[in-house]
C-alpha cells in the first residue's frame, strides 16, 4: 500500500496527514473531539484499495501541535485546518469525506462554506447541541480539569459510553487523558466549554449545504439525539438517514457491517438521496 507522510506548518499550528493508497478519489477523514488518524484504522483497511484515504490530527489532537499561546483552536481555526489539507489534495478527481461526533459538526459548517468542494460526505453521531447527559459529562469534565485532576476524566467519558461501546475503545480513552499534554487538555478544556454553547445552526447555514449526505446514528446514542437526527433530515438538501439498531456514539468501532453502509453510499449513483430513515438492525 502506498502510504505518504507530510505535515503542514500553518500559522502557529503543526497539522500532520497521512495519506493511504493512490486512487483518484479521495476519502477524507475528519476527527471527532480528542480522535486521532488512528481511530481510522477500519476506514483505511476497507478504502484504501479503492480511494486515497486522508488522515490529520487538528493541532490540539494527537501528533498535532500548537506552537505558541494561545493553547487552543476556535472553530473557525478548524476549517481553517481541513482547508489546509484538502490544498494538498490537487489531483483528486472526486473528493469524499466521512466525519463523526464534533468532526461531523465541523464537516458541516465546511460543507456549507465551501460547497463546490465536497462530492459526497458521512456524518455519524452529529449532535446539533449538547443533550442532558452530554452537558452533565462535559461539565463534570471541565471540572475535574479545573481540579488537577486530569486522568479522572477519561473515566469519566469511558464510564459514559454504555455497554456497546468496546472495552477497547474504553481503555484507549482512559490512557489517552493519562498521558495528554498540558497544552492539549488547556486546548480540550476550551473545546469542553466552547460545545455547552455551541448550535450547530449557528455554525453552519444548513441550507447551503447540498452534497449528497448520508447521516448515520446509533440507536442507543446517549451523547446525540435522535430527534437531532430528524432535524437535520428535514433542513438538509440531498440527505439520507439510517438510525442503526442496538449501536451507541461509536457506530463502526461498535458494530464494523456499518462499514457496508459507507461503502454503499459510495458506491452507488446518489445525485438526490431519499428523504428516508431505515431503521436497520445491526447486523
Amino acid at each position: 500500500m502506498d502510504i505518504f507522510k507530510n505535515t503542514i506548518h500553518y500559522k502557529r499550528f503543526m497539522i500532520p496527514y497521512r495519506i493511504y493508497g493512490a486512487g483518484k478519489t479521495c476519502l477524507l477523514c475528519i476527527n471527532g473531539a480528542q480522535m486521532t488518524m488512528g481511530t481510522w484504522a477500519l476506514f483505511i483497511k476497507r478504502f484504501s484499495k479503492k480511494y486515497r484515504v486522508v488522515l490529520f490530527d487538528f493541532p490540539q489532537q494527537g501528533m498535532g501541535d500548537i506552537l505558541s499561546k494561545p493553547f487552543s483552536v476556535t472553530f473557525d481555526e478548524q476549517l481553517e485546518c481541513i482547508a489546509q489539507v484538502v490544498n494538498q489534495l490537487t489531483d483528486c478527481d472526486s473528493l469524499y469525506t466521512v466525519s463523526t461526533s464534533w468532526g461531523a459538526v465541523l464537516a458541516m459548517a465546511y460543507s456549507a462554506r465551501y460547497p463546490d468542494q465536497i462530492d459526497k460526505q458521512i456524518m455519524g453521531s452529529l449532535a446539533i447541541g449538547t443533550n442532558k447527559e452530554l452537558d452533565k459529562i462535559t461539565r463534570q469534565g471541565m471540572n475535574f480539569c479545573e481540579q488537577k485532576e486530569i486522568s479522572k476524566i477519561g473515566s469519566l467519558i469511558a464510564g459514559s459510553l454504555g455497554e456497546e461501546a468496546p472495552d477497547i475503545l474504553k481503555r484507549q480513552i482512559v490512557q489517552q487523558f493519562k498521558t495528554i499534554s498540558p497544552q492539549h487538555m488547556e486546548a480540550f478544556y476550551h473545546h469542553a466549554d466552547f460545545i455547552l454553547k455551541a448550535q450547530v445552526e449557528d455554525l453552519a447555514d444548513l441550507s447551503k449545504v447540498i452534497t449528497p449526505t448520508l447521516l448515520v446514528y446509533g440507536e442507543k446514542d446517549k451523547f446525540c439525539s435522535l430527534n437531532d437526527a430528524y432535524y437535520l433530515q428535514e433542513h438538509l438538501k440531498n440527505v439520507h438517514l439510517e438510525v442503526v439498531k442496538g449501536v451507541g456514539h461509536f457506530l463502526a468501532h461498535e458494530n464494523r457491517s456499518i462499514m457496508d453502509l459507507c461503502d454503499e453510499f459510495y458506491t452507488k449513483p446518489y445525485t438526490q438521496c431519499s428523504h428516508k430513515t431505515l431503521l436497520r438492525e445491526a447486523f
